[in-house]
């Protein structure tokens, strides 16, 4: 008996010591970790009123199992550590906006990429100037032949120079689509127009004594020497010569819109697709000569014309860059295209003359247009079209952006009408003047302002 109640004693003391230990390592393990804030888990349950103790035992009383007493369950220590921001990355094509939803090259992501968008410019653009050839002279009636080039009393009235100051008014409207919703691909049009515009040059003798010689210089290709076609000369002929030259520019691209790398606040895109672009000119040479007195009714009248047409068609490549900052964006475009110049050359002239005796005559021809020169001409080269456009932009709203900005536009090969005058004349023979088809170069620059909608 005594036995007994000692083996029971001890089995008593060896669970409460297993106990103890089991709560203190569990303490251990709940207790916090440098730079980590301490767990608060819920306080242990307290044993039932009606559990069973351990008391007194009596010594013939049979041998009874220990309770079972489970360990208490704790959870595993976790592990905090504080959040990481994560680093910027740069974007690829199709990841999203680039510029918050708002670009001024391309649709606003914020609508999914798609939908429509366009630009509104108004142009002002100046040309290169065209060449002329001498046109108009001053001279002295004592000097033969008079109102030729080279003699000390001639004066070069017009010509060999430049002719067309004034600048071009005009319009370019862009209307693109995007084709994906993540706004990666996109298809433009852009065309542009420009207003057609004459500059005009005037000269006129009254033929009064000591107004001296009015004349159309050329050269003599028969004595191969300088002379010159009198249109006025004192106290003989009054007469009058007018140069115009009418310029007209326009052009048209579809462009593939691809995205490009882009980030918080720029993105860029590259362009693919074609372009054509128009450009006409007409030279025109008029004089008129009445003979004094002008009771007598003899007049002669000239009117020549050298037209133009140059028509570039060609495969186009480009890239756009633009930089947003808060209300503000800065864009700059390069595109160049490679092709086919399409040159057309047309020359016309007409000589009619009144008198009392034979009346009105018109005959083909005049002083530069033979029957080697006239009628329609045309070849074909190759040429090259590079553009560059810089445009600052401020954001009035999420859909409407104010633009001002520059254009500059080349044409590495063009025929131009000033260059297509022949000045050497033949009378006795129609060897010249002939057609020559002398290649220059064109450009056209100016500023823009405008409207971008993005919608």
């Amino acid at each position: 008996m005594n036995r007994s109640w000692m083996w029971t004693v001890c089995l008593g003391c060896g669970l409460i010591g297993t106990t103890a230990s089991a709560q203190q390592d569990n303490n251990k393990l709940l207790s916090p970790l440098p730079g980590v804030p301490a767990l608060q888990l819920p306080a242990e349950t307290a044993p039932k009123p009606n559990a069973p103790k351990i008391s007194a035992l009596k010594a013939d009383a049979p041998k009874a199992d220990a309770p079972k007493t489970a360990p208490p369950k704790t959870d595993a220590p976790r592990m905090l550590t504080p959040p990481v921001t994560p680093a910027p990355v740069l974007s690829t094509p199709g990841s999203g906006s680039c510029l918050g939803g708002a670009s001024f090259a391309e649709p606003s992501s914020d609508h999914g990429g798609g939908g429509l968008y366009g630009d509104v410019d108004f142009l002002l653009w100046w040309f290169k100037k065209s060449g002329v050839p001498p046109l108009i002279t001053a001279g002295n009636p004592i000097d033969t032949p008079t109102g030729a080039l080279g003699l000390h009393g001639t004066k070069l009235v017009f010509g060999d120079r430049n002719f067309g100051n004034d600048p071009f008014g005009g319009i370019r409207f862009t209307i693109g689509y995007g084709l994906d919703e993540d706004g990666q691909w996109g298809v433009e049009s852009t065309t542009f127009i420009l207003e057609q515009r004459r500059s005009f040059f005037n000269a006129k003798s009254t033929g009064a004594a000591g107004t001296g010689t009015l004349a159309v210089p050329f050269f003599n290709n028969d004595g191969r020497f300088e002379d010159a076609d009198v249109v006025a000369l004192a106290g003989t002929e009054s007469g009058a010569i007018s140069v115009s030259l009418v310029q007209r520019l326009w052009g048209t691209e579809t462009n593939l819109r691809l995205k490009g790398p882009c980030g918080d606040n720029f993105r860029t895109s590259a362009l693919v697709g074609f372009r054509y672009v128009d450009l006409e000119e007409s030279l025109n040479l008029d004089t008129f000569s009445a003979a004094l007195p002008t009771s007598t009714h003899i007049t002669t009248a000239l009117a020549e014309s050298f037209a133009t047409r140059n028509r570039f068609y060609g495969g186009q490549v480009g890239a756009e860059a633009e930089y947003s900052s808060g209300s503000f964006c800065l864009s700059v475009l390069a595109k160049v295209a490679l092709g086919g110049n399409d040159e057309e050359l047309n020359i016309h002239g007409t000589t009619v003359n009144v008198d009392p005796i034979f009346g009105r005559r018109v005959s083909p021809g005049g002083l530069f247009s033979g029957p080697l020169n006239r009628g329609g001409h045309g070849q074909g080269h190759f040429a090259v079209v590079p553009e560059i456009g810089v445009n600052l932009g401020y954001k009035i709203n999420e859909k409407l952006c104010a633009t001002i900005g520059y254009t500059f536009l080349y044409i590495s090969e063009v025929a131009r009408p000033g260059d297509q005058i022949d000045r050497a004349v033949n009378f006795q023979t129609d060897n010249r003047p002939r057609v020559l088809f002398h290649q220059s170069d064109f450009w056209a620059q100016g500023i823009n302002i405008g409207l971008q909608y993005r919608y």
